[in-house]
């Protein structure tokens, strides 16, 4: 039977909610009246389908409340697989590899699934499901970074009527790692190790290393800086080719990569004035030998075959980024501070990388906090008691 609704939803229910029975279990009709069609005079219709009579209710009346006040318009039925390539091919905004991530999300995820479900039709359920199927995995952040975004436009442009995201939880794997067994990168002195033997065995990629190492750069902003880019009299690198808006920042760096620099900017013109016009004057910093950017492939075997010399743990060449990162944290630099050098755009981006990295202060700052409070009942009797001193 029927749960126990308000006297206001009752009338609603019994006006226009129907339970349907089926093999799946139940699932609950509503159905609104639209008026007559201004064409042919027939009398127009809304009918929508839900799994809980709670759904049914709520768009019913929020439906009702739209057509009042004559803001109703028909939910899209375009399918939200066109939908979905339709918008991701208006985002201008996105660098080419979270385009092609984005691509690879939809193609093998997201569209097989419900690429075929109109948007006026498309329910909090469906979303559920297609995350819960990929629990315990990254596959439902990549999902949900897509569909938050290409459902809310969808709303502000009345394709669809209400938040489909709304009380859906991301099932996959988390993000901050604070668990029993975080993420461990490298410390000081095994940092120290793997450039030092990048500097006697690779000489070439050596000062690449460091710098990646001394700023946190990503490989790809690195690959792309330019002399013009660089103020070694200042200390300065200038970021202006990054992925996202925030990654284009300005890096201080210390006086040992200032003098790294330095000499590779020396040993490059000499190779330049050497090769003559077999030379590419691109300006880059760092090159393959003749002026063209370094191949990346090249520069991940050349670290590998130095981990393995350093007999350092083995990282990636993006993890020199976290070194730099958990480095600096471990210092006791500012998490904002860490968050502008990386070109994070939001620090909840770094809290969830490095948060387990912070040094855990809760007793030392129980004992702040007493010894302030205790300072200031002091302050306060040493003022009374000055006072009572006065009056006598």
């Amino acid at each position: 039977m029927f749960a126990t609704f308000t006297t206001r939803e009752a009338v609603v229910m019994a006006e226009g909610i129907y339970r349907q029975d089926g093999k799946r279990g139940p699932t609950w009709r509503a159905v609104v009246s639209a008026g007559r069609d201004p064409v042919t005079g027939k009398r127009r219709q809304i009918v929508r389908t839900f799994r809980t009579e709670r759904e049914a209710i709520d768009w019913r009346l929020e439906t009702l409340q739209r057509i009042r006040a004559g803001t109703y318009s028909e939910p899209s039925t375009m399918p939200l697989g066109e939908y979905l390539t339709r918008w991701l091919a208006s985002r201008q905004d996105l660098a080419p590899s979270s385009r092609t991530r984005y691509e690879s999300v939809l193609r093998c995820h997201i569209i097989p699934d419900l690429g075929h479900v109109p948007l006026g039709e498309l329910r909090p359920d469906h979303i559920q499901d297609l995350y819960d199927r990929r629990a315990g995995t990254s596959t439902p952040f990549m999902m949900h970074a897509i569909l938050h975004p290409a459902l809310d436009r969808a709303r502000r442009l009345g394709m669809i009527h209400r938040d489909i995201l709304d009380g859906v939880i991301v099932t996959g794997r988390r993000n901050i790692r604070t668990g029993d067994h975080p993420r461990r990168w490298w410390g000081w002195t095994e940092l120290e190790r793997f450039l030092d033997t990048a500097r006697e065995q690779e000489p070439r990629y050596y000062p690449l290393f460091h710098t990646l190492a001394a700023t946190g750069l990503r490989i790809s902003e690195a690959l792309r800086l330019r002399w013009e880019d660089v103020d070694l009299a200042a200390g300065i690198v200038r970021v202006t080719e990054s992925k996202t808006t925030a990654g284009r920042r300005q890096v201080t760096i210390d006086p040992d990569t200032v003098a790294v620099l330095r000499d590779h900017w020396r040993e490059q013109t000499m190779r330049h004035e050497a090769m003559g016009p077999a030379w590419s004057d691109r300006g880059l910093v760092f090159d393959r030998g003749d002026g063209h950017p370094m191949p990346h492939r090249t520069i991940a075997h050349t670290m590998d075959r130095i981990i393995r010399h350093a007999e350092v743990p083995r990282l990636t060449i993006h993890d020199l980024r976290h070194v730099h990162a958990s480095l600096l944290l471990e210092r006791g630099r500012p998490m904002h501070y860490v968050q502008r050098r990386l070109g994070h755009a939001s620090i909840t981006q770094t809290l969830g990388t490095y948060a387990h990295i912070v040094p855990q202060t809760d007793a030392a700052d129980a004992a702040a906090f007493g010894d302030g409070l205790r300072q200031a009942r002091q302050q306060r009797t040493d003022r009374g008691s000055e006072a009572r001193v006065t009056e006598t």
